[in-house]
C-alpha cells in the first residue's frame, strides 16, 4: 500500500491493449505504443487506407455477407465480418431480446463478437456502444451480456479507437512524456548537487527536517532506487521539483540566518548540542 502522503504510482500490472497485429508489452500506467501496421479491414465494396493504429477512413459495409455456411445456408452477418452460427441450426445463439425488437425480423443482421463469442443483433449493439459512449466516465466498450471487453470487432473499430485514445490522453496526463520527465529530473539533481549540505547543530537522534528532505530527494530522484529502475510518473515528477525548489529556498533562508550569528552564538550552540549528544548517549542501555 502506498501512504496516503505520496502519490498514487501508476498501475504495474501489463496492459491488456492488444489488435490482430500484436499485443502491447508495456505496464498498464504506461502509454502504449500505436501499431504501425497497415489496417486490414476491407471487403469487396469497402477498404481502410489507414494504419492499424490510426482511426478507419471507411465507413462500415452494411451489404449481406454472401456466404454460405457448411450447412449450406446463408450467413445472417454483414459482408466481410466474421460469420455468426448459423441462426436456423443453432438458434440457442439468437434466442435473447435486446433494445430494438429488430432480432424477431427474419431480415435481421448478427454481429459475432470475437472476444466472448457472443452474437447479438446489429442495431441493438451498434446503439449499446453508442450509449455508453454518451457517459462521461471513459472505459472499455463491452458486451451488454457478459461485459467482456470488445477489441477485435472491426465493425465498430473507430468506436473502439476513440476510446482507447482517450485512455491514451488520460495515461499521457498521468504518467507524462519519458523525455520532458527525464530533463525536469536531470534538472533537480543538478540544482541538488550545486548544494554543499551542511549538517549545523541538529543531534542524530533528531534530525533537521531539511536533512530529512535533502536524503528524501537524494533517494527519490537517481534513475535507479533499490537495484531497480526508478521510473517517474508525471505527478511524481512535478511534486520532486515542488519539494527540490521548496528545500533550496529554505535552506538558503537558514543558511543567511546561520551567518548573521557571531561566532559566540555558533560555539554556545555547538556546545549544547555535543552535551545533548553526550547525554544521549549514556542514557542508552548497552547490548
Amino acid at each position: 500500500p502506498v501512504p496516503c502522503r505520496e502519490v498514487c504510482p501508476p498501475c504495474e500490472q501489463l496492459c491488456k491493449h492488444r489488435c490482430k497485429h500484436s499485443k502491447c508489452v508495456r505496464k498498464c500506467g504506461q502509454v502504449c505504443v500505436p501499431c504501425k501496421e497497415p489496417c486490414d479491414y476491407e471487403c469487396q465494396h469497402l477498404k481502410c487506407n489507414k494504419l492499424c493504429g490510426e482511426l478507419c477512413d471507411r465507413e462500415p459495409c452494411y451489404e449481406a455477407c454472401p456466404i454460405l455456411l457448411s450447412c449450406t445456408h446463408p450467413c445472417v452477418g454483414f459482408c466481410g465480418e466474421p460469420c455468426p452460427p448459423c441462426r436456423k441450426c443453432e438458434p440457442e445463439h439468437f434466442e435473447e431480446f435486446f433494445y430494438t425488437g429488430e432480432e424477431t425480423e427474419d431480415d435481421a443482421k448478427w454481429v459475432f463478437l470475437q472476444d466472448c463469442k457472443h452474437t447479438l443483433e446489429s442495431t441493438g449493439l451498434e446503439y449499446w456502444l453508442n450509449m455508453e459512449q454518451e457517459g462521461s466516465e471513459i472505459v472499455a466498450k463491452t458486451c451488454p451480456r457478459c461485459k467482456t471487453s470488445i477489441v477485435t470487432v472491426q465493425r465498430f473499430m473507430n468506436l473502439i479507437k476513440k476510446t482507447y485514445s482517450d485512455v491514451q490522453k488520460v495515461k499521457q496526463k498521468c504518467y507524462g512524456k519519458l523525455d520532458e520527465i527525464q530533463k525536469e529530473r536531470i534538472k533537480c539533481i543538478r540544482r541538488l548537487q550545486e548544494i554543499t549540505f551542511v549538517k549545523m547543530v541538529f543531534p542524530e537522534n533528531e534530525p533537521d527536517g531539511l536533512e530529512i528532505l535533502f536524503a528524501y530527494l537524494n533517494s527519490e530522484l537517481p534513475e535507479v532506487k533499490r537495484k531497480k529502475r526508478n521510473v517517474l510518473s508525471s505527478q511524481k515528477s512535478q511534486l520532486l521539483c515542488f519539494f527540490t525548489e521548496f528545500f533550496i529556498l529554505l535552506y538558503e533562508r537558514k543558511e543567511e540566518v546561520w551567518d548573521k550569528l557571531n561566532e559566540e552564538a555558533k560555539n554556545t550552540l555547538t556546545k549544547k548540542n555535543k552535551l545533548l549528544d553526550q547525554s544521549v548517549d549514556e542514557e542508552e542501555p548497552e547490548n
